[in-house]
């Protein structure tokens, strides 16, 4: 049988640790009156995120003026170096109406295949065209040059080749092809007519006359079949050519004159008596 004294000892032992687990669950539990301060994380010890794509426009305050670079277009791309253009606009405190120009610019890249991004460094401004502004440009240009070339710029890989394939097929479709052949310079040291004949001469035989007619011209020119001369109706008289290239002036000599109306028929011999050379 067990001794009263012991039997008190054992219960006030059990409420001691009834008691004690009790205060253990009250302190964990979370106050939310006042919650816990946050965890402060070292964040030189956090892995640092991929490289994401730069915003464009990229912008650029100078503070008389707000600058925005949009994204660039690529006009070629050899090894490394990739040079293109870019649309810029540029707003003043004086006058909130943006003004317009371009840029182009030449820079080194590093393609990332995990992302596909593609880094441009060392970025140069080659040159640049703001037509409206006062100074035509100048600081403008010399600011987007010490901000472009002082830090580092991605753009998405696809983004680039895409704008590089517009520019190519742009390229051959908008290439010119001008004719600059130098034009035929006529020169005659007496008075002389240009008579205009659309390509080849086309003839067409005159009916009631062995003469043909060339109708791809609006001067009246017919052809002597059986002499192998033209016949030219200028001016009440028929002038006569041997051919229809640019004959010497010894060689194109007036042949009738009369005041009738013009025909294909020969010159009477009133009119043929007049004629000179």
């Amino acid at each position: 049988m067990r001794h009263p004294t012991t039997r008190r000892f054992a219960i006030c032992l059990l409420a001691a640790l009834l008691l004690t687990g009790g205060f253990a669950c009250a302190g964990s539990a979370p106050d939310p009156v006042n919650p816990p301060a946050a965890e402060v994380v070292d964040a030189a010890s956090t892995p640092s995120e991929e490289p994401v794509e730069s915003v464009w426009p990229h912008r650029i305050d100078t503070g008389d003026e707000t600058i925005l670079v949009y994204q660039p277009d690529v006009e070629s791309w050899i090894g490394t170096r990739l040079s293109g253009r870019a649309a810029v606009s540029v707003e003043t405190k004086a006058d909130p109406q943006a003004s317009y120009g371009v840029i182009w610019f030449s820079a080194r890249t590093e393609i990332d295949k995990a992302t596909r991004l593609v880094t441009l460094d060392g970025v140069e401004v080659t040159k640049g065209t703001f037509p409206t502004a006062a100074d035509s440009g100048t600081a403008t240009l010399a600011a987007i040059r010490s901000d472009l070339g002082t830090a580092l710029h991605t753009i998405a890989l696809d983004r680039l080749q895409a704008s590089l394939l517009v520019d190519q097929a742009e390229a051959k479709e908008s290439a010119p092809r001008f004719k600059n052949d130098p034009p035929r310079i006529l020169v005659s040291s007496v008075p002389a007519v240009l008579i205009l004949v659309d390509g080849k001469p086309v003839l067409r035989a005159v009916p009631g006359t062995s003469l043909l007619r060339v109708i791809n011209t609006r001067a009246l020119l017919a052809l002597d079949p059986q002499s192998g001369r033209y016949d030219l109706w200028l001016a009440d008289r028929w002038l006569q050519a041997p051919s229809l290239g640019c004959p010497s002036p010894t060689r194109t000599r007036r042949i009738c004159s009369t005041t009738r109306a013009p025909t294909f028929g020969r010159c009477s011999a009133k009119a043929t008596s007049r004629r000179s050379t």
